[in-house]
Parts: structure tokens; sequence; C-alpha cells
């Protein structure tokens, strides 16, 4: 099989395509034919090693010191069952199927296996194989830290950091779909994205957003662009700073964190339940990953360099033949 890898750490040139042996799928797990592939900001992260602030001497040790460890990268994907393992119940052959293999990486590859009881789902059939490729990594976040970090509930209003990524675009659909007013922050060519979802949107260019007059209940920064000081005042008695893309010292805030105004850091899950609930708002029509280009496979070196850039709108993806 075709497969994307990375041996070691560096630019997007860095990135090969390989041929690896097929893998075979284990006592409950499946085969999975990849169709599509994000990637994600968690993918340029270990490429690159380019880790938040104080965390990159632990990086080495957890992904490898010369290059990552799992040189086959990619967090989710969709496509068809190839193949089913023994004692694998609930899936046939033939099935489409979104997986999100999280920390396990190995979605860049035109097969891989995951365990059947882990986060792997029907594909609605209102999404494309692209948009079903993207469907986890940024809508699992968002979900996690707007109702385990936020407490996210109607009403409630919410200050949007970064709102045209994966994450933050999923963060503004959730949001908006569980009836928060949601006001986001973004560039101003982005601004027409957020009408369909935001109360309000904001070019970050023209306003500093630590002067607003306003008092939000959540604030969410998914890019590690704010700091706890600059955005405490802008918090109601009881709201939370939520930062995505939190650096060592922010995690270290956000632990110590006691008052009614906290800062909060997470790690988010990769949970079948989350993408039950996203396949629920999806299919309700609220929520759709956002796409920003595709390549196929024998580009991904391309793909890794328009992550690069920060100027992503959405998902990035992967596509295979």
């Amino acid at each position: 099989m075709k497969t994307a890898t990375a041996r070691l750490y560096g630019p997007p040139s860095v990135i090969r395509i390989e041929t690896l042996p097929d893998p075979v799928p284990g006592p409950g797990e499946i085969l999975i034919r990849t169709r599509a592939a994000s990637v994600s900001s968690a993918d340029w992260r270990i490429r690159s090693r380019t880790m938040p602030r104080g965390l990159g001497a632990i990086a080495r040790p957890i992904f490898g010191f010369t290059g990552p460890r799992r040189p086959v990268l990619g967090t989710e994907c969709a496509g068809e069952i190839a193949a089913l393992g023994p004692g694998v119940s609930g899936f046939n052959e033939g099935d489409a199927v979104i997986a999100y293999l999280g920390a396990r990486m190995g979605a860049h590859a035109e097969r891989v296996c995951v365990r059947a009881d882990r986060a792997v789902i029907p594909k609605p059939d209102t999404l494309s194989w692209d948009q079903a490729g993207a469907f986890s990594f940024g809508g699992a976040t968002a979900l996690t830290y707007l109702r385990d970090g936020g407490a996210l509930r109607a009403g409630q209003s919410l200050l949007l950091i970064g709102a045209s990524g994966s994450v933050g675009h999923a963060a503004l659909q959730i949001a908006s779909a569980w009836g928060a007013e949601v006001t986001t922050v973004t560039s101003a060519a982005n601004v027409p994205l957020m009408s369909p979802h935001a109360a309000r949107a904001l070019d970050y260019r023209a306003t500093d957003i630590a002067t607003l007059p306003d008092r939000f209940d959540l604030i969410m920064d998914c890019i590690g662009v704010e700091t706890w000081p600059r955005m405490k005042p802008l918090l109601n008695p009881r709201g939370r700073f939520l930062m995505v893309a939190a650096d060592l010292s922010q995690m270290l805030v956000a632990a110590m964190s006691r008052g009614k105004r906290r800062s909060v850091s997470l790690i988010a899950g990769e949970l079948r339940s989350d993408l039950d609930a996203l396949s629920v708002l999806h299919l309700q029509g609220r929520y759709t990953p956002l796409i920003d280009s595709t390549f196929p496979l024998a580009d991904a070196a391309r793909a890794h360099a328009r992550v690069d850039t920060r100027r992503k709108t959405g998902n990035v993806v992967l596509t295979m033949d």
C-alpha cells in the first residue's frame, strides 16, 4: 500500500511516499480502505516538532528522538471496511465508516487497521468523503472543550478566537447549535464564513479584543494567541477561558486556577460517543466540516505545506484513489 511517511522531523519536504505491506486486522480489528484523511495541526506539530512553548523537551521522548516514532501520520480518516478481524461484530465488509485514530496515528495510508470498539462510526450518506475524512479531529476537540471545559449552555455568550480553523469552525457550529451567542475573531477575509452561525464577527486586525466592553461566559482560544491576564477581565464572574493550544506555563496556570473565573486546558478524548454526538448534529444540519483544500496522497508534502502557512480555513484533506 502507498503511505505518506515522515521519518525525520523538519519541513514539509521530509514527507515521502513509501510502499509498505498491507496491514492485516487482528482480533477485534477492522481493516479500512482509506478514501480521505485530514492533515491536521497535530500532524503539523509532530512532523515539524513545533510545540507550544515549554513542551519541546517533552515532545522527543513521547513522539521520537530523531523523527516521529509513528512515521505514518494522520489522526482521522474515512473509508470502506475491507476486512474484519476475528471476533468483530456490528460491522460488515463494504461499510462506509469514519475512524478517529488520534495519537495512534496511521491514517495517511491506503489501508489502516483500527479496533472496532474504538472511535469508529458509520459514515452519514450526507457527508462527502472529503468531509468525512475531516469529521473527527476538529469536531471532537471543540466538543470536549465546550462541553467538559466550559459546560456551555443555551443563552450563554462565547468569544471564539481563531474561528476559521478546523477546531474553531467546529466550535462555532456546535456552540450555535447549542443556543449560544457567539462572537468570532478571525481575519476580514473569513468574516463571511462566520455569518451563518455567529451573532457577530470581528476582524482581529481591526479590533483589539482586550478593549471590548462586552463580558463573556466563555472565551475559547483555538490557536494559542491570547493570555489569561488579557482575557480574564472580559469574563463574567463565573466565566471560563478555554485554551486549546496552551503552552506549559498556561497549563500550569490552569491547573492552579481556583477562582470563580478560571482558565482551562484539556486533553481532548478519542471517543466513539463524541463521534456519535457529532453525527447527530450533522444529521440535524448543524455540523459539517469546512474544507480548505484537498490533495492526492502523492502530494502529501504540499498538503503539509498548506497547513504550515497557519492560514488554512477549515481542514486540509488527503484523498486516496
